[in-house]
């Protein structure tokens, strides 16, 4: 067994629930979380922690069973759209989903929105009610920085 793993369990089999959310409190290092979190799956111990864990450090597990840290997902840039005095419009890409970023300021109206779109920008009749609606202009930056947050706490639309 893995020395690290095998201190981890030594660690938390003397260590009541509140100690065990105390201890992941003061870690730091990658590699001591991932054992740390491994040693709380396999003795079947604190599930709450465990998925804290797992969301926090996007913990993935490989083919072979062991448990690494994932990339931080990102949302990328894909191309503009549009850009014109009356509306700014861009492609981004998201967990593998494709979003609209959409800012018009005309006449009739002055608002930023985030749609589900295809690949090719599209918002189709599905993905019509917006991800996120501003009043006024929001850069992309800061308007996809709040799509991410809002999905990845799981309070966004798919």
């Amino acid at each position: 067994m893995n020395p690290v793993l095998q201190h981890e369990l030594r660690r938390i089999t003397s260590m009541s629930d509140d100690q065990l959310w105390t201890r992941y409190g003061k870690m730091t290092k990658p590699e001591k979380i991932v054992a740390f979190f491994e040693t709380l799956a396999s003795t079947n111990r604190a599930p709450k922690l465990r998925k804290k864990i797992a969301s926090e450090h996007n913990l993935q597990m490989d083919s072979v069973g062991d448990w690494h840290c994932g990339e931080e997902k990102e949302v990328k840039f894909v191309r503009v759209l549009e850009n014109t005095d009356e509306r700014r419009q861009a492609l981004f890409e998201y967990d593998g989903l494709f979003y609209q970023y959409s800012n018009v300021n005309n006449k009739f109206a002055n608002e930023t929105a985030v749609f589900r779109c295809d690949e090719n920008g599209v918002v189709v009749d599905e993905y019509l009610e917006a991800c996120i609606m501003q009043n006024g202009y929001v850069s992309s930056e800061t308007v996809m920085a709040y799509l991410k947050n809002k999905l990845e706490k799981g309070d966004g639309t798919p």
